[in-house]
């Protein structure tokens, strides 16, 4: 069993959640489900990050929107929430053309 820790950013991206209408009692279901150490349904695709999320995992509890979050030894830390757009940024947007871009015809 771990002890949950929240961060000033979830809380402000679970606020955030709750404005967009988000069903919250989901997370809730789903954190209890992590707290206890028990492993979630597959249906939540809960899988380790790379990169600047490296050693943090995520899991969907909709079809874009999810939490990220950090397990450690006695406590897990819930650090962000959000679609992949707001937590994914540089992955979601297309690359903008250069100004002096010639397009090929």
């Amino acid at each position: 069993m771990y002890t949950p820790v929240y961060t000033k950013q979830f809380a402000r991206d679970l606020k955030r959640s709750k404005r967009q209408g988000r069903n919250l009692e989901v997370f809730e279901i789903t954190a209890r489900t992590l707290v206890s150490a028990k492993p979630l349904d597959p249906i939540h695709r809960n899988h380790r990050l790379v990169g600047n999320y490296l050693g943090r995992r995520d899991c969907h509890l909709g079809s874009d929107w999810l939490p990220i979050y950090k397990v450690e030894e006695t406590r897990i830390v819930f650090e962000r929430m959000g679609t992949l757009a707001d937590l994914f940024k540089r992955w979601v947007d297309p690359p903008l053309p250069r100004p002096n871009a010639k397009l090929s015809p």
